[in-house]
């Protein structure tokens, strides 16, 4: 996609007219500001770090099919806790599954008595019914974010992985 970037004054109108890949260190060598026409969406402020050690790996490793599967793994490690978490509560959901669907059968005809032995029942087993859900909630910004580094960074087109993978 082209785009162009205008900086007009009230004065004097000065064009900038740039052509060329959106690299970002080439953007930002220009040192006028192009290097924020590269958008990495809603989640941007989370995907610029994502890309810049994405750069930093590629130095060391010279190859960005491997820097991405390290990249990858560094950023599903702060998750462990969370992914723990999240399968423990839905251990404990599986496990009081056959409660939950006998209350459900016995209040079928009363919603509020069934809501009401249905969270004494969470109180009694220490369950959070979103338990499982909300650890996964807190993972998609950052992997959004990744996405949108490995589908918008130029720097990636067209480099080689191994063999005749590119």
């Amino acid at each position: 996609t082209a785009e162009i970037a205008l900086k007009v004054s009230s004065q004097k109108q000065d064009f900038l007219f740039y052509a060329g890949p959106k690299n970002y260190d080439m953007l930002k060598s220009l040192n006028v500001g192009l290097e924020h026409i590269i958008d990495f969406g809603w989640f941007s402020i989370v995907a610029m770090p994502l890309f810049w050690v994405l750069k930093f790996f590629y130095k060391y490793l010279g190859n960005y099919g491997w820097t991405i599967i390290l990249l990858t793994i560094i950023t599903r490690i702060p998750f462990i806790p969370l992914m723990h978490k999240s399968q423990q509560s839905m251990k404990k959901m599986q496990a009081i599954q056959p409660a939950l669907a006998s209350i459900k059968e016995q209040y079928k005809k009363d919603p509020q008595k069934m809501q009401k032995e249905m969270t004494e029942l969470y109180k009694k087993h220490k369950v959070n019914p979103v338990g499982g859900c909300l650890p996964m909630l807190l993972q998609i910004p950052v992997f959004i974010a990744l996405y949108n580094v490995l589908s918008k960074a130029i720097e990636l087109r067209g480099e080689p992985f191994i063999f005749w993978i590119h």
